[in-house]
Order: C-alpha cells, then structure tokens, then sequence
C-alpha cells in the first residue's frame, strides 16, 4: 500500500515538474515575442517591420498590444505605420483609434486621411466601427478624399453592420451626396432603400422625392411609415395633398400623424400652414406636434390672424426671429402669460427692455416667481446681465444675487 501511495506522489511530482518547465519555457518564448515585437514597432523603417504592421490584422491581441505602450512610445509607432501604404494598415490604425492618448489618436487619424486617396474603399469599409474616436477619424478620412470615397460610403447602406455610420456619415456631408445615395433607392435589398430614404429625408433633398413618393405607394404597411418620415423631412410640396390626406384620415397612426404635421410644416406653403392652424384649434391631443410644425414653418405661421395668443406664443418660442420676438414681447403684457413669455424670452436681447420694464412693474412681496423667471431670463443675454446692474432694479438684490451664485 506504502509502495503504491509512494508511486502516485512521484508521479505527481514529476507531472508538476513537467507543468512548471512547459510555464516556463512558454514565458520565456512569449517575453521574447514581447521583445521582438516592441523593438521591430518602435525601430527603424524596415521590410521587416512593414511585414509585422500588415501581419498584425490577424492579432486577436492587436488593441491590447498597442495600448501596453508608454504616450511617447504609442507616437512612435504611430508615425512609423505613416511611412507606409498597404491596405491592411487601414484596420491597424482604426483598432489603434480605440486608444486615449490624443497625440497618437492624431497621427493615427493622419494615418487614415493618406491612405484614403489610395484605397478609398478599404476606407469606407470601416465604417463599420462603432467607437466614437474611429468615427470622427474615419469620417474625417472620408470627407478629405469625398469624391474617391463617396461611392463607397454609399455602397455601406447595404452592409447592415456599417448602415447606421453610413447614413450618419452621408448626412453630415450634406446635399453633394444627395445623387449618389439616390441611386440606393432602387436597390433590390428592402433594408437599403430603407436606409437611402433616411438619409436622403434627413439631408432635406428634394431631387428624391418622387422615387420617395413611388416607393411610399407601393410599400408594405409596415415600410410605409419611414418613406413617409422621409418625405416629411424632405418637406417637397408636391408631398402636400399625401400629408394632408394622412392629417385628415382618422386612422392614421400617431407616427404616421407627426410625420405629417413636420411635413406640412417644413413646406411652409400658405395652404399648409392654414390646415396646421385649423387642426390645432380642435384641441388635439397631439397639439405639441402641431406647434412644433409651425415653429419649422417660420415667420409664415405668425402672419396669419389664426390661433389663440397662447398658442402664437408657443409657435414663436420656436422661432428667432424680429417677428417672433414681438409676438412673445405682446405675451409678456398678458397676465396669464407673463411667466411663459418670460421663459421662451431666454436669449433674446430685443427683449431685454420688455423684460426690464415689466420687472420693474412687478412686486417682490407677491410676484416672487415671475420675478425669478424674468431675473433668469435677462442673466441669459449680455445685455440683459448690464440691464440688471440697473439703479431701477436696486430693490430685486436678492433676486439677482441669488441668479449670480447658481451654477451656469
């Protein structure tokens, strides 16, 4: 029995002895990987280390491995990836973006915009990258070689794990990629022509409408909300008779109803704004939605005779304007409005002598709230912050004092 429990323990002793040289061996191998590694990145430009920079895509470790360096070391490698074009050091350097260290994330973004003029595509193809450090690189990147690129960046509404950072991408570069993604809409895949008609409403171009217009007809139920969304923030008056139809069918959907309502209100036609005004005084349910559109409809809501002066007030707080301007400061007179007209007043110097006036009128063992309102409204201007240095205003102190001390 001593012989065999004997045994067992040699046996045991002898796999931790083979267990503790394999350790070993595999850290010593993996120190000197380690070692090789770091001195071909931060080394001389070489063959050698170009072959390791485009061998490093296939790296499960690629982030982790950059991110082992010291600020300075990460520029270092940074500028030595620049010496060189190859497709492959796209992906290097749009994993690397994911780093802090904004020195390195700059260079790295250099990197990027180089390359674009060459391979415009490979480009394009990471925008499928999620962190907000790759996209403002790979956008920039994008923008700087727009014409090379643009095809490409289209071409990304079709690949599903790209969409959102395409259309994003193609709205902030405004009309000048309105054709190109037009193109998309005659797409055979549904998810792309989708995708092209919100970037496409979003940009506001108007060229697209009718194929808008062509696909919202023949949709299914279900896809005939987002090319009407669209058709809504295209805001195309040849739109206006469908988006009065949709307003005056009971049926329609709330989506369905403020899409409608925004589209009414960014074509801004006379008809438009008399059929929002009109639906507005049957106290909808959705009335916020209603003095929204005529907010985006602009001075063209406020000259008309139509609506209650609450409602004007609300249509004007979302409009800077000289017009809008005086229909609040009208507001300001009216008891029951004061306190808003002083809310929506915020940031508007014209305002400042209405403001300072009715202040003056007010009294500070009654009028405690409007007081507040009106004291924080003329803080918000330059000219309304020297209105309140006033000798007039001496005896509201502890109002403005109390302003001065809060955070801004």
């Amino acid at each position: 029995m001593a012989g065999k429990v004997s045994g067992r323990i040699k046996r045991a002793i002898s796999s931790s002895l083979i267990l503790f040289c394999v350790a070993g061996l595999l850290a010593a191998s993996n120190a000197y990987f380690q070692n090789r590694d770091r001195g071909l990145v931060l080394g001389p430009k070489s063959d050698a280390q170009l072959q390791f920079f485009v061998d490093a895509v296939d790296r499960p470790d690629l982030a982790a491995f950059y991110k082992r360096f010291r600020p300075n070391e990460k520029l270092k490698i940074a500028r030595n990836l620049h010496q060189y074009q190859n497709p492959r050091l796209i992906k290097v350097a749009a994993t690397w973006l994911t780093d802090f260290d904004p020195q390195a994330r700059e260079e790295l973004g250099k990197v990027l915009m180089d390359l674009s003029e060459i391979y415009p595509k490979e480009v394009a193809d990471e925008l499928t990258n999620g962190g907000g450090f790759q996209k403002i690189a790979i956008f920039a990147a994008l923008r700087k070689s727009f014409a090379k690129t643009l095809p490409y960046a289209v071409a990304q509404l079709a690949n599903a794990p790209a969409r959102s950072n395409a259309v994003e991408y193609l709205v902030g570069s405004g009309t000048r990629a309105g054709h190109a993604v037009t193109r998309m809409l005659s797409d055979k895949d549904r998810e792309t022509r989708l995708a092209g008609a919100d970037a496409l409403g979003k940009l506001g171009f108007r060229p697209a409408g009718d194929k808008i217009r062509e696909l919202y007809g023949a949709a299914d139920t279900a896809d005939k909300s987002p090319y009407l969304a669209a058709l809504a923030n295209i805001g195309d008056p040849q739109s206006e008779t469908l988006l009065k139809a949709i307003l005056a069918d009971s049926g329609s959907s709330s989506q369905d109803r403020s899409s409608a309502i925004l589209g009414l209100g960014r074509i801004g036609s006379k008809a438009s704004i008399q059929a929002l005004w009109k639906e507005l005084s049957q106290a909808p349910l959705d009335r916020g939605a209603f003095l929204e559109g005529l907010s985006v409809a602009g001075d063209l809501s406020l000259q008309t005779e139509s609506g209650s002066l609450a409602d004007r007030l609300e249509v004007a707080g979302g409009i800077k304007s000289t017009l809008a301007d005086r229909v609040i400061q009208s507001s300001l007179e009216s008891p029951l409005l004061t306190d808003r007209a002083a809310e929506l007043s915020d940031g508007r110097p014209s305002l400042v002598p209405a403001l300072s006036r009715k202040l003056a009128a007010l009294d500070p063992s009654k009028d405690g709230k409007s007081i507040e309102l009106i004291v924080s409204t003329l803080a918000s201007t330059d000219e309304g912050l020297a209105a309140l240095k006033s000798p007039s205003l001496a005896r509201f102190k502890g109002f403005i004092e109390r302003e001065r001390s809060q955070p801004r």
